[in-house]
């Protein structure tokens, strides 16, 4: 089992970049945490994940896992244990099962509904008229957004990933819809290495460890309560957003 994740200072700048994207950053991953990353658009969030899930490598510094270098893995076999899920939910014109199991053969309905159950999608799946069998219309027009969104979590469940990025997974959704998604969180928590990216602090509140991003660098990390305490810049985004929904 992986243990843990480890980025040993990295740093990367895109090519046509004017200042460097990350710099000198580095973190622990460990299984069935769950860990925020926030920070402001431009901050360099985008690009961590996409050094973890081996798209782009660092110029500088390397990254672990288990003690062992990125570089003596197989990429293909590391992105099938991740979960992505965004706020472009991609939802196909099909019905709820295939949707969840992406069309695996044969389907193992014990599986299908207790990936549902832990993404809190199975009560909303029953009071479809077809349940499972239920057809979704074009990107899921017959759902909210929350409930695409766990039919999604579903999906990467039933495809048994060991960790789940959500990457601003919450931020075209309205308050209710948020609520549930972090519902969705809460029901994972210690039981998948959950990795949260968001500028919105309100999916965070759970997390064991969050770490603050702020042009490139790691600028404070902590516990949410700790973060209040020790981060002006954290306390203050918490207060705008606070007013913002008022």
């Amino acid at each position: 089992m992986v243990r843990f994740y480890f980025f040993q200072p990295v740093s990367f700048k895109y090519k046509n970049a004017k200042n460097i994207t990350i710099d000198d950053v580095n973190f622990n991953l460990k299984t069935n945490t769950t860990v925020g990353i926030v920070g402001e658009s431009g901050s360099g969030k985008s690009t961590l994940i996409s050094m973890l899930t081996g798209i782009i490598h660092p110029d500088k510094g390397c990254m672990e896992i288990d003690g062992r270098s990125y570089k003596q893995y197989n990429m293909l076999d590391i992105r099938s244990k991740i979960g992505y899920v965004t706020q472009e939910s991609v939802i196909f014109n099909d019905s709820i099962a295939n949707n969840i199991t992406m069309w695996a053969k044969p389907v193992d309905n014990n599986k299908l509904v207790n990936c549902a159950k832990m993404a809190l999608a199975y009560d909303f799946i029953l009071d479809q008229k077809n349940e499972f069998d239920e057809q979704l219309g074009d990107n899921g027009i017959n759902l909210s957004g929350g409930q695409r969104q766990r039919i999604i979590i579903a999906r990467e469940l039933y495809k048994n990933s060991k960790m789940l990025i959500f990457d601003e997974a919450t931020s075209a959704l309205d308050s209710e819809s948020e609520r549930e998604i972090q519902k969705s969180i809460h029901q994972l928590k210690g039981k998948k290495t959950i990795l949260i990216i968001t500028h919105r602090l309100f999916t965070l509140k759970e997390c064991d460890i969050i770490y603050l991003i702020k042009k490139g660098k790691v600028a404070d990390f902590g516990s949410f309560e700790e973060l209040m305490h020790s981060s002006e810049e954290f306390k203050n985004m918490h207060i705008i957003q606070n007013l913002n929904k008022e």
